[in-house]
């Protein structure tokens, strides 16, 4: 593999990372913005920056990307 084309796949590579972050950082903020329209509720209580919001009660991220692929807010 030739320099040229190891920069390519490198350049790639960190493209990619830097749209995934993107796009955990958006799913974040859509999930504040839906709490705060949202009245009380317990499932909320985890929702805060002290957890990876995959980590959040009710919230289901996809294993390879980390993206939310559902909410289950049942309480």
């Amino acid at each position: 593999m030739g320099d040229g084309q190891a920069l390519g796949i490198l350049l790639s590579w960190g493209f990619e990372l830097a749209i995934a972050h993107l796009s955990n950082q958006t799913d974040q903020l859509a999930l504040l913005e839906f709490k705060h329209q949202i009245a009380n509720n317990p499932v909320f209580n985890s929702w805060n920056a002290s957890l990876h919001f995959c980590q959040w009660k009710g919230v289901e991220c996809g294993h390879r990307h980390r993206r939310v692929i559902g909410l289950n807010l049942t309480g």
